[in-house]
């Protein structure tokens, strides 16, 4: 693998760390502490990258991808009577900035310093959260769920720092995240690391102690999403323990792994038996937060004119959409603007927007070599179905993990060094040049 400079590490540190400091205040307004963190490293390294000339890596699809959301959220300035172009700059600006990061940082990111850091800050944050359930337990105190010599970025920040009103109706621990979803997506990659890669991320034991604390923390925390979470990590990895190639090339069965799969089926079966996670399986059952987030943007694309469905409302207009139509659905809140990345993607910029996302995550999990990024990429792709990735943080932490998997293969993951003659022939075929040995 490539040698990388200390600013390319100080890069990969940021970039894991965008989930927990996208939540603070920077001394910009409107711009979180991740986003500043990262800015110099996007500037610098995007005109380094443009100086080169172009990207030869695969993916360009993404960057058409945000000029047509850019053409469609002026087509819908010009062509909708509700829509605000001020209204959409803030989004706009944010796109372009991921847009900028995304193609910026490809190939700079240490491979191996990030699988290391996903899996050490996911493990931290899962023995925290089970630290809070204790002390909830056992005392009644509630530990804090913020760094306190950090402002809160989020609108929400004011309610979730009091936490006696937050936790009023129920107690769902989350780590050092505002809420168990943010702390559950932060927490898939590192899970999946731990559980799927072919090598050792810090050590084989250490790795599945890694993945038994994550594991707890995210059913502790009674995240609806984090369930989802922990059932496509483990249906993989226990996919992957059962099943493999033998030498002559047949597939066979592993009796040792259909026996620890068995084994970890009973104790699934016992914890939803339990009784631990039932006010995520209610939310789930009774709509909630799965209404507002799919079935909201379904049932307002069903009575979309012809115009909007092919331009869209514009980014940050589905509001003044719904008040200037009245179109009202069973599943709206507080919070009009707010759908799943995929629904926000027809509604705010249109069919082609939309078509567009949907090839774009299809490539992103087909591209993947091993079941280890297919199952990122999948984790991906279910997330996009359910909460609001594409005009955030979300969106360009999974997309960088992802292609950092997809440029640098198993060799991304493990302690030993491919061989030189491999190396430089990936390197090659990815359109990175010469490797350094």
């Amino acid at each position: 693998m490539p040698k990388h400079s200390k600013l390319e590490k100080a890069l990969t540190v940021f970039v894991v760390l965008l989930p927990l400091l996208a939540q603070y205040r920077s001394v910009i307004p409107g711009v979180s502490l991740g986003e500043i963190a990262l800015l110099p490293f996007a500037v610098a390294y995007f005109a380094a990258s443009v100086a080169k000339g172009g990207d030869r890596r695969g993916f360009f699809g993404l960057y058409v991808i945000f000029a047509m959301v850019l053409l469609a959220n002026t087509l819908a300035v010009i062509c909708q009577p509700f829509c605000s172009f001020s209204d959409s700059v803030s989004v706009l600006i944010r796109i372009a900035f991921y847009a900028v990061l995304i193609f910026a940082v490809r190939g700079r990111i240490d491979a191996v310093l990030l699988c290391r850091l996903l899996v050490l800050l996911a493990f931290a944050n899962g023995f925290y959260t089970i630290i809070q359930f204790v002390s909830y337990q056992v005392s009644g105190v509630y530990l804090p769920i913020t760094l306190p010599f950090l402002e809160v970025e989020s609108s929400e920040g004011g309610i979730r720092l009091d936490l006696d009103s937050y936790y009023m109706w129920s107690f769902r621990p989350s780590g050092f995240f505002l809420e168990p979803s943010y702390a559950a997506l932060f927490s898939a990659p590192g899970l999946a690391l731990s559980l799927l890669s072919n090598k050792a991320i810090l050590e084989k034991r250490a790795d599945l102690f890694a993945a038994f604390v994550i594991t707890v923390g995210l059913f502790l925390s009674t995240s609806s999403m984090g369930l989802a979470i922990l059932a496509i990590v483990w249906i993989a990895a226990i996919f992957k323990r059962i099943v493999y190639r033998g030498e002559d090339g047949t597939t066979r069965i592993s009796s040792p792994g259909l026996l620890a799969a068995m084994g970890i089926a009973v104790f699934l079966i016992a914890v939803l038996f339990s009784g631990l996670v039932d006010s995520s399986l209610s939310r789930v059952s009774s709509g909630g937060s799965f209404g507002q987030r799919i079935l909201r943007g379904v049932e307002l694309a069903q009575d979309m004119d012809i115009r909007t469905f092919i331009m869209g409302t514009g980014l940050n207009n589905l509001t003044e959409y719904v008040r200037y139509y009245g179109a009202t659905t069973p599943y709206d809140e507080a919070n009009l603007e707010y759908v799943s990345a995929f629904a926000g993607a027809l509604l705010n910029s249109g069919i082609l927007v939309f078509i567009g996302y949907m090839a774009f995550s299809a490539k992103l999990f087909l591209s993947q070599k091993d079941i280890l990024g297919k199952t990122i990429a999948l984790v991906f792709i279910v997330l996009c179905f359910v909460e609001a990735m594409t005009n955030s943080y979300r969106f360009a932490f999974y997309v960088v993990i992802l292609f950092a998997l997809y440029d640098f293969g198993d060799c991304a993951v493990s302690h030993v060094l491919c061989g030189d003659e491999e190396r430089i022939h990936v390197f090659k075929k990815r359109g990175y040049g010469e490797a350094s040995a």
